[in-house]
C-alpha cells in the first residue's frame, strides 16, 4: 500500500527514478512502471467540473500551461518533463477510437494538484480548441464495462453445451428462472440459429409457461417459425402438449400464416390440436377459438381431403366439433379426396359410422346441421343409422 508521505520528493514518483537509464529485465521494468502508475494515480486524483470545462476555450494539447483549471492529457504524452509533474487534467483521450477511454475521478476535488499558471484572456482568445466529449468515459462507467466483460467471460466459460440445454428443456426440472440463467449470455458466444430448435423442446415440455416462451423469443426471434426436417414447428408441438393454454399458444403465434404450415404428413397445428386427447375440453375450446380468430381458413385447410373435423370427431368434445362445423359448414359435405370420389360417400358418413366416434359427438353435430342446414341434412344417408334416426325424430 502506498501512502502520500512516501511521495515526498517532486521526482520520487517519476518513471525509473526520474532519469533515463537502461532497465535490466522486462519483469523489473514492468514492476517499476506499475508502482509508478499507482503512485501517480494516488497523488493526482481530480474531480470533473463540467462548468469550468465548458468555459475553457483553449487547445489543451498545444498550450496546457494556459489552462486556468486542469482539464486533460493525451494518451502517450510525457507526463514527467516538467518539475513537480504538472498533470493537466483528469482525462485520458483515446488514441484509438475503438478502445474505451479510462478516466480518473474522485468524489472530492484533489488537494495535491500542482500549481499551474493562470490562463490569460489573450491566450483564450487566440485558441479555440474544445474537448471531444464523446471520447471521454466516466471511471464508474469504465469499471462497470470491465466488470461486465469479466462476468461475461466467466459465464461463457461455464455455460452448458447444446446437448445439456436440450436435456434441461426436456426435463422435469425446467423452470423459467433456470432457463433464464442458462440462456442469458448465449448471444456473446454463438448465433441464433444454433438454438432455434430448443423452443421445440420447451413447447413439448409439460412445464412450459408463457414466460418461458416470451423470454426465449426475445433472445432468438427466428425460433417461432423454425421447422424441423419433418416440417414440425413449435406451434405443432405446443398444440399437442397436454398442458397447453390459449395464452401459451398466443405467445408462439408470431404470424397468422404460421397456423397454415404443414408437417410432412400435411397436418397443420389445428389438426395436432384435434388429435390431442389428453388436453382438457376447456383449454382445447379456448385454443380453437383463438386459432379460428387468428386464421379462420384453418378449419377448411385440407390435405388430400382430410380436414380438421375428421380428427376432432374422434378425439374431441361435441362443443369443439360444433365450433369447427360452424367455422366451415361445408366440411360435412366436402368430397375433396380421391377415396370419397371413388366410393361416392360424404364426409358426414365419417362422423356417423366410424366406430371410434362417440355417439354424443355425432349426435351433437347432426343436431347442429339439422338446425342450421336442414336442406343438406336431408341429402345424407342417415337412414342407415337407426340410433341417430330415432334421436332426431
Amino acid at each position: 500500500m502506498l501512502y502520500p508521505n512516501e511521495i515526498a520528493s517532486d521526482f520520487a514518483y517519476l518513471p525509473f527514478g526520474g532519469g533515463a537509464r537502461k532497465c535490466v529485465g522486462d519483469e523489473f521494468a514492468t514492476l517499476e512502471a506499475t508502482v509508478t502508475l499507482a503512485m501517480v494515480l494516488r497523488r493526482f486524483d481530480f474531480e470533473f467540473d463540467s462548468a469550468k470545462l465548458a468555459a475553457t476555450n483553449v487547445d489543451i494539447m498545444k498550450h496546457p500551461e494556459d489552462l486556468e483549471h486542469p482539464v486533460g492529457m493525451r494518451t502517450g504524452a510525457t507526463i514527467h518533463t516538467r518539475k513537480g509533474l504538472h498533470m493537466h487534467g483528469f482525462f485520458v483521450y483515446r488514441a484509438n477510437v475503438d478502445e474505451p477511454a479510462i478516466t480518473i475521478t474522485s468524489p472530492s476535488p484533489s488537494k495535491n494538484v500542482s500549481a499551474t499558471s493562470s490562463a490569460s484572456a489573450s491566450a483564450r482568445e487566440n485558441n479555440s480548441g474544445t474537448i471531444p466529449n464523446e471520447d471521454v468515459t466516466c471511471i464508474s462507467q469504465q469499471m462497470q464495462l470491465l466488470d461486465k466483460r469479466r462476468h461475461d467471460t466467466i459465464v461463457q466459460g461455464n455455460q452448458p453445451s447444446l446437448p445439456e440445454l436440450r436435456a434441461f428443456c426436456q426435463s422435469e426440472s425446467l423452470t423459467e428462472q433456470g432457463l433464464r440463467d442458462r440462456l442469458s449470455h448465449l448471444e456473446y458466444q454463438r448465433g441464433e440459429s444454433t438454438y432455434d430448435n430448443l423452443l421445440l423442446y420447451i413447447c413439448a415440455n409439460y412445464r412450459v409457461t408463457c414466460g418461458m416462451v416470451e423470454y426465449f423469443l426475445q433472445r432468438f426471434h427466428s425460433s417461432a417459425v423454425n421447422v424441423t426436417l419433418r416440417g414440425v414447428t413449435p406451434l405443432h408441438v405446443v398444440c399437442r402438449n397436454k398442458n397447453a393454454t390459449a395464452d401459451i399458444v398466443r405467445c408462439v403465434i408470431q404470424y397468422p400464416g404460421d397456423l397454415l404450415k404443414q408437417d410432412e404428413g400435411g397436418q397443420t397445428p389445428l389438426v395436432y390440436l384435434c388429435f390431442n386427447k389428453e388436453l382438457d375440453d376447456k383449454s382445447s375450446v379456448e385454443i380453437l377459438t383463438l386459432i379460428l380468430d387468428k386464421c379462420p381458413e384453418c378449419a377448411r385447410y385440407t390435405h388430400k381431403g382430410y380436414l380438421p373435423i375428421h380428427a376432432a370427431c374422434v378425439y374431441r368434445s361435441p362443443k369443439f366439433c360444433c365450433l369447427l362445423v360452424e367455422a366451415y359448414p361445408d366440411s360435412m359435405l366436402h368430397q375433396g379426396s380421391i377415396l370419397h370420389q371413388v366410393e361416392g360417400i360424404q364426409e358426414l358418413d365419417h362422423v356417423l359410422f366410424s366406430p371410434s366416434v362417440d355417439d354424443s359427438v355425432a349426435l351433437a353435430v347432426l343436431k347442429l346441421l339439422l338446425d342450421k342446414y336442414p336442406e343438406d341434412v336431408r341429402r345424407l344417408r342417415i337412414n342407415d343409422a337407426p340410433f341417430f334416426t330415432e334421436q332426431l325424430v
